[in-house]
C-alpha cells in the first residue's frame, strides 16, 4: 500500500510517498481502509518541529512515547452512527491526492486555508 512517511524534522519536502506492507492486526484490533485524511496546522508544526526551544526535547519525547493513536471499538461506533445521521459536516477547502502530500504541505503552512485541507488516498484505500 502507499504511505506518507517523513523520517525526520524538517520542511515538507522531508515527507516522501512509499509502499509499505499491509498491517495486520494483532487480536482485538481492526485494520480500517483510509480513503482520506485531513492535513492540519498541527501537523505542520509536529513534521517542522516548530516549537519554542524549551518545549521541543518535552515534544519530542512525548510524541516517541505515545506511538499509535488507538481507538476503541465504542469510539469507532459513535463516530460511525454520527456520520450516518449527518451530524458530521465537513468544510473542505481543497483536496490532494496522496502524491502531492508535500503541496497539500505546502497550502496549510501558508495559513489561508479556510476548513480542512484533505489528502485522497486513490483507488487502493477502496477495498474490493
Amino acid at each position: 500500500m502507499r504511505a506518507a512517511v517523513c523520517e525526520r524534522y524538517g520542511p515538507p519536502e522531508v515527507l516522501r510517498v512509499v509502499d509499505v506492507p499491509v498491517p495486520t492486526p494483532e487480536a482485538r484490533e481492526v485494520r480500517i481502509a483510509v480513503v482520506a485524511s485531513a492535513v492540519t496546522s498541527s501537523d505542520t508544526f509536529i513534521r517542522g518541529l516548530r516549537l519554542p526551544p524549551a518545549y521541543r526535547a518535552l515534544a519530542r519525547l512525548r510524541m516517541g512515547l505515545t506511538g499509535t493513536p488507538r481507538f476503541t471499538v465504542d469510539q469507532l461506533m459513535e463516530l460511525t452512527a454520527l456520520n450516518e445521521i449527518g451530524a458530521l459536516r465537513p468544510v473542505v477547502d481543497r483536496v490532494f491526492p496522496l502524491e502531492q502530500i508535500v503541496d497539500a504541505h505546502r497550502y496549510v503552512e501558508t495559513g489561508h486555508k479556510r476548513g480542512n485541507v484533505v489528502v485522497t488516498m486513490g483507488d487502493e484505500a477502496h477495498p474490493g
